[in-house]
């Protein structure tokens, strides 16, 4: 018996081992990168782009060098400021260039350095400010502005130009900036060029940026001028703070009024008089002083005066 069942095993595994052998699988195949660049950042008066190499690229008014990107540094991120630029090389060091004020004040080409020593995984360029997440998310800033900061651990930062917003793990929302302009309003009725019929009795507009709800989570969010915005957890998007350019004689925007049924988005940017939230699609809606764009985008920020997207097809685009 148990000659018979070793002969029986043997004969199994022959009869295994002479069965054709599958024929090797194909290797996966890899997809290629889209064309264009990886990022694109839009200031005041001056944009940005990064490459996929590394190579920043900036266009537009260098007046204080916001264009005159570092020699032999490659970045992994940029970010277009009022008057200058920053970005972070890919060991996580900050880099800065331009000045923090614009060049119809004095001592122009002042920029402060970013902190010596330190790395960062977030770096934001604003106006007379630099803001960066350490590698532990703490939150530093650097310029001629002076603002309390929140402490505490976050992962994504936004700076606009009279404020800054983090985010925590959790998506709870923390602001910070400018107290001197913080939860004003103005009489609806009393700005010039409002649109007839756009106030209603008693309604007052934000001047500025105000604070976000803390009930709220989100998943980003977007700093503009004096105003925020900012997609919620449920892919929703939100805006409040300045109405308009915020001085009550400027001409009402409309950067906070979200267009109704706008669809679950995947980004927001906030500039100066308008917003724009990119769609799954690749659509792009904009509202406040900005017209919508045609045809599909991958990528999309906002500059004070106009928006900028990377088309699929990887064309760097402004309007």
């Amino acid at each position: 018996m148990l000659r018979s069942h070793i002969i029986m095993v043997v004969s199994l595994c022959l009869a295994a081992c002479a069965a054709p052998k599958p024929p090797p699988a194909a290797p996966a195949k890899k997809q290629s990168p889209p064309a264009g660049p990886l990022a694109v950042s839009a200031g005041y008066m001056h944009r940005c782009t990064l490459a996929r190499s590394g190579e920043a690229t900036c266009e537009g008014d260098d007046a204080v060098d916001q264009c005159r990107v570092p020699d032999g540094v490659k970045l992994a991120s940029v970010s277009a400021g009022l008057y200058h630029t920053c970005g972070l090389d890919r060991a996580g060091a900050a880099h800065c260039w331009g000045s923090d004020r614009g060049p119809y004040k004095r001592s122009v080409r002042t920029l402060p350095p970013p902190p010596a020593g330190r790395r960062f995984r977030v770096v934001a360029a604003g106006d007379e400010l630099s803001c960066g997440l350490d590698l532990q998310g703490k939150l530093s800033c650097w310029g001629v502005k002076q603002w309390d900061l929140p402490g505490g651990s976050y992962v994504h930062l936004a700076l606009g130009y009279s404020h800054g917003c983090v985010l925590d793990a959790q998506g709870r929302m923390t602001c910070f900036g400018g107290l001197e302009h913080r939860e004003e309003s103005y009489p609806c009725q009393e700005m010039e060029d409002v649109p007839e019929g756009t106030c209603k009795p008693d309604e007052k507009i934000p001047r500025s940026w105000t604070e976000p709800d803390a009930a709220a989570r989100y998943r980003m969010v977007a700093a503009g001028a004096n105003h925020t915005c900012a997609v919620l957890s449920s892919g929703a998007v939100r805006c409040w703070g300045a109405d308009g350019w915020g001085d009550g004689n400027s001409v009402w925007a409309g950067q906070t009024r979200v267009p109704p049924g706008l669809a679950p988005v995947l980004a927001v940017t906030a500039g100066g008089g308008h917003s724009c939230a990119l769609h799954r699609d690749g659509q792009v809606t904009c509202w406040g002083d900005v017209a919508s764009p045609s045809g599909k985008f991958r990528a999309i920020d906002s500059g004070a005066m106009k928006a900028c997207g990377i088309r699929r097809s990887g064309e760097v685009e402004c309007w």
